[in-house]
């Protein structure tokens, strides 16, 4: 720096001012970039409380539902009618049903157009004595999730005015409240 003083004026030298210019604008860059970085700081701060507090919320709700969630659901993947032309002939109706809720679940009781079917305990192979008789391949035990059981129905020719071309519904509880249903058309 150099400083002449002549008489009560003094002079500065042109480099010492672009040099004091440069020093002021760093130093003025300096500042705005703290400043930015304490906001972006603060800015960041607020979102990785946001983040933590959100995963948390999601944890505990998980652990409130998750483990006091029930959900009893039985689907029927299918079904189809084979007509029986042997004595004694009829119908006989497959369905593929399977759990896809989330406990273990069993079927209660079984209804055709609205009709109590007797489950029998020991699984029937067929029509007998003109009744409607039931085969379930899992009878007794429940069916875990993610299992499928095959339900075969067998109706002799005849029962309550049935006849080929009639419609019928066959519904069925499980465990839990629920009753799922499926409409078939006898062949």
């Amino acid at each position: 720096m150099v400083l002449v003083k002549n008489g009560s004026k003094i002079y500065i030298s042109a480099e010492y001012l672009l040099v004091s210019l440069r020093e002021l604008e760093i130093s003025n860059n300096h500042s705005r970039r703290k400043a930015l970085t304490t906001v972006t700081g603060q800015m960041l701060f607020l979102i990785v409380i946001t983040l933590v507090f959100a995963t948390a919320m999601t944890n505990w709700m998980k652990g409130i539902a998750g483990d006091k969630m029930i959900l009893e659901q039985l689907e029927i993947k299918t079904a189809w009618v084979k007509t029986i032309s042997t004595n004694p002939d009829g119908w006989e109706i497959n369905m593929i049903v399977m759990n896809s809720g989330t406990v273990r679940n069993d079927i209660e009781y079984m209804t055709l157009n609205r009709r109590l079917i007797e489950l029998q305990d020991s699984p029937s192979t067929g029509i007998v004595d003109g009744k409607i008789s039931v085969n379930i391949s899992k009878k007794g035990e429940p069916l875990n999730t993610g299992e499928t059981t095959v339900l075969k129905i067998w109706i002799p020719r005849g029962y309550e005015s049935l006849s080929s071309g009639t419609s019928v519904e066959i519904m069925f509880k499980g465990i839990g409240a629920a009753e799922y249903s499926k409409l078939v058309k006898l062949s």
